[in-house]
């Protein structure tokens, strides 16, 4: 029965691993935007006023909040890679140490 265990634990811990490098191999190919495109709006800005380097009033781009979707996943991605990593290292400690 030990040994069933044992190679349970080893089998648990490969694939763990196998798991840890698709998660960061999938996080690695998240596409963020190369450019982002700013749109600024201001209400009471009078038409053909050039813009200066001041906050003028809300900005809005759509390739931002794709990136930051994008981060999101990605992180998420990354934290799911590191917690079958984690349990994967602790599975082959299990082995080595009740080996």
């Amino acid at each position: 029965m030990g040994s069933l265990f044992h190679m349970l634990v080893q089998i648990a811990g490969a694939l763990l691993a196998a798991m840890s490098a698709v998660l960061w191999f999938m996080s690695a190919r998240v596409k963020i935007p190369k450019m982002m495109r700013l749109y600024s709006h201001r209400a009471d800005f009078p038409p053909g006023m050039p813009y200066t380097h001041e906050v003028i009033g809300d900005v809005y781009s759509p390739e931002l909040a794709e990136a930051h979707l994008a981060m999101l996943r990605q992180t998420r991605l990354n934290g799911y890679a590191a917690s079958c990593a984690a349990a994967a290292a602790a599975c082959q400690i299990w082995v080595v140490m009740g080996a």
